[in-house]
């Protein structure tokens, strides 16, 4: 899997460093459970507003993405232009984050995928089972009533 690096800030003229670490070392398991756990429940947390432009950019994404199955279309230069538009943007936003390198931004609909399987698996879990996995243990999610 992937693995973060932050640069450590400089103290008293001491040169800093990088810390580098896997938030899942246990590997794709452990990163679903880890993301699927608040993603469904967390969204009810979020103002209407940020959640349409949450939406917007999440849906320009998946246009983008659809440059593959319309090559021989009118369709494709739009489409190209757009999906580049995401490999700059996913870039730039990957460099303030973590240690990703080029092919996740070039590669991004591997992460779209990811993305919407782990939000269908969060729903599922916090909406139809009640309970989410983490860690290997079940919690209990939703309101309680208060006694």
């Amino acid at each position: 899997m992937w693995s973060i690096s932050f640069r450590c800030i400089s103290l008293l003229g001491v040169q800093p460093d990088f810390v580098s670490f896997r938030m899942y070392p246990d590997g794709i398991k452990s990163e679903l459970e880890g993301f699927a756990k608040s993603a469904a429940l967390s969204i009810g947390n979020i103002s209407k507003g940020t959640i349409f432009f949450i939406v917007l950019w999440i849906l320009g994404l998946f246009i983008s993405e659809m440059v593959i199955f319309l090559f021989a279309t009118e369709w494709f230069i739009p489409l190209a232009v757009g999906y580049i538009l995401y490999i700059f943007q996913i870039f730039y936003m990957n460099k303030y984050t973590g240690n990703f390198g080029l092919i996740v931004p070039i590669f991004h609909f591997l992460s779209f995928i990811f993305f919407i399987i782990m939000l269908v698996y969060s729903t599922y879990q916090s909406s139809v089972r009640k309970a989410v996995i983490w860690k290997g243990r079940t919690i209990q999610v939703g309101r309680r009533e208060v006694e």
